[in-house]
């Protein structure tokens, strides 16, 4: 009892209807967590268990699935950088089941991709089809191949622009 902690009790084996451990209990509430999309909370259950319960039976699988969960609300919200980040996260946890995360990635690249260069942030772009191409060298990204043969062709034009106004001695345009 919490309000008596010095004090022994005995109870008759018979007389115990569940054993219910902390470290059960806390996974069983960051599990429900996660369930219901309340990844913030169920973080921090997770990251208390992995640091004080490593060895907790299932907690692997659990964080698998959590990872999962918010990288599926992460896209359908439409934060592509986040979802980028938890499948990073879920690969590098569980390499395994590295085709299923790669063709997220392959989806959710495509989305982050887009974005980027609408906004003409070709750096970012370059940077995202770098990362997956080093991190997943034998996976075929579909979406990601068209966008770097995009980008090639962008820049290409680009470059055949900056030739014409150097040539005209317009160096600023070719700038």
């Amino acid at each position: 009892l919490v309000d008596k902690p010095t004090r022994v009790f005995e109870v008759a084996g018979s007389s115990i209807e569940k054993l219910e451990l902390f470290d059960h209990r806390v996974l069983a509430e960051a599990n429900r967590f996660a369930s219901e999309g309340k990844f913030d909370e169920a973080f921090d259950n997770y990251a208390y268990l992995l640091t004080n319960y490593s060895d907790a039976s299932g907690l692997n699988e659990a964080i698998g699935r959590f990872l999962q969960l918010e990288a599926a609300s992460a896209f359908r919200a439409k934060k592509y950088e986040r979802a980028l980040m938890v499948l990073l996260e879920l690969h590098d946890r569980s390499p395994r089941g590295s085709d299923a995360v790669a063709k997220s990635l392959d989806r959710v690249g495509d989305r982050l991709l887009d974005q980027y260069v609408k906004r003409k942030a070709y750096e970012p772009a370059r940077g995202i089809l770098h990362l997956l191409s080093e991190k997943f060298p034998d996976h075929r990204f579909e979406k990601l191949a068209q966008w770097r043969l995009r980008l090639i062709q962008e820049a290409e034009a680009q470059l055949a622009m900056a030739r014409e106004h150097a040539a005209a001695n317009q160096f600023r345009e070719a700038n």
